[in-house]
């Protein structure tokens, strides 16, 4: 078994940077997708923080994994793998709080991590927040992560459905995140692994537009770097609202070998936003090349408000530390999606047609031309 993967990530329609950042590594088998939270400069510095931290600390204790065997890998609560990426969760949410400690403007920054690390026939995540992680298997999709959510929550509660989840105005609100506390409660499993499994980690900035249907549709249609492009152009066609990261990964059959295109890298930890090659993708890219160091703090930033998020527009996720703090009408429970929210975002754009209709054709993709060797590109 050896592993491949692809990743992009996009600004979108409606932000001028983004918050998201990824890693990805077929040699040590780690995929990760951040979505970061606490305005600008914060919001990166979250994400990227917890990105470099948790990479660093599974690559510490590869030599261990590697050693291991399936007789070792339980899948219950003493499962080493998944302690492993729960410490490492752990530990990046730790490294947030130390750089606010040194910066108090930074306060309220915060990211989702949903992480995922194979090893021999089985694959182990670790997730907290509204990221997801999906399963692909013969032609049918499986969300194998929960939402860390406020909507979730009322789903869970039996107080909406889950259409009505998708459109409410709640849906940009988290009640777990890594950053905010010294401790963060983070889920974690064991997944079977077959040959043909793919997995799709992604934020919420593609989710919020595209269906779970149409995600399993256009990566079971189209080569897997013209789906990610198909995604990305998806998700922006309905609004591009927010940031969009999408990690690919497919397990296929054979020895392990240099299995990845000219353009991309064994690995990346990116959330630079670049221009691609001369596609319509103007912000998008996918990614290949290493981030650099952790910056310097970045100037104060106001800390989150949902007030100020509903004058100013901004969709970015917002952490609830408690969900029933949320002032909500007496009748909310009846009327979920008639009440006006903290923040009106409109996150959600209806798809044309009626339920039940074909969905909509997929966006034609332009292929990018290729640039030459020596060239300088997003790769």
């Amino acid at each position: 078994m050896r592993i491949k993967s692809w990743s992009i990530t996009d600004v979108g329609l409606k932000r001028d940077h983004n918050e998201d950042s990824h890693f990805r590594d077929d040699d040590l088998m780690l995929y990760v997708v951040a979505d970061g939270m606490g305005g600008h400069a914060a919001g990166e510095t979250a994400s990227r923080t917890a990105i470099e931290t948790i990479s660093k600390e599974v690559e510490a204790l590869e030599d261990g994994l590697d050693g291991m065997d399936a007789s070792q890998v339980s899948g219950g609560a003493d499962d080493p793998v998944q302690k492993v990426i729960s410490k490492a969760i752990q530990r990046a949410s730790k490294a947030i709080l130390d750089l606010v400690s040194r910066n108090p403007n930074l306060h309220g920054m915060g990211t989702t991590v949903s992480a995922l690390l194979f090893l021999n026939d089985h694959a182990s995540y670790g997730h907290v927040g509204d990221s997801r992680i999906y399963r692909i298997r013969n032609g049918n999709i499986q969300q194998i992560s929960t939402d860390h959510s406020l909507v979730q929550e009322q789903v869970d509660a039996g107080i909406i459905t889950q259409e009505e989840a998708e459109k409410s105005k709640f849906k940009n609100i988290i009640t777990r995140s890594v950053g905010f506390e010294s401790h963060v409660e983070v889920d974690t499993a064991y997944v079977p692994v077959q040959i043909g499994d793919r997995f799709l980690l992604c934020s919420d900035g593609l989710t919020n537009n595209v269906r779970d249907d149409e995600i399993v549709r256009i990566t079971e249609t189209e080569p897997a770097e013209r789906a990610l492009e198909a995604l990305i152009q998806l998700t922006n066609q309905r609004g591009g609202d927010d940031n969009s990261t999408i990690v690919f990964v497919e397990v296929i059959e054979g020895p392990e070998e240099e299995i990845l295109p000219s353009d991309l890298f064994d690995s990346t930890i990116s959330n630079t936003v670049m221009q691609s090659e001369e596609t319509n993708l103007s912000d998008s890219k996918i990614e290949g090349e290493a981030y650099p160091d952790v910056q310097e703090a970045p100037p104060p930033l106001p800390q989150p408000d949902l007030d100020e998020a509903e004058k100013n527009g901004n969709n970015a996720d917002i952490f609830l530390e408690e969900a029933d703090d949320l002032p909500l009408p007496e009748n909310f429970e009846d009327k979920a999606l008639s009440v006006e929210a903290e923040t009106t975002l409109e996150v959600f754009t209806p798809r044309p047609g009626k339920p039940g209709d074909d969905p909509p054709p997929l966006p034609t993709i332009q292929p990018a031309e290729k640039k030459d060797e020596g060239g300088e590109g997003a790769s």
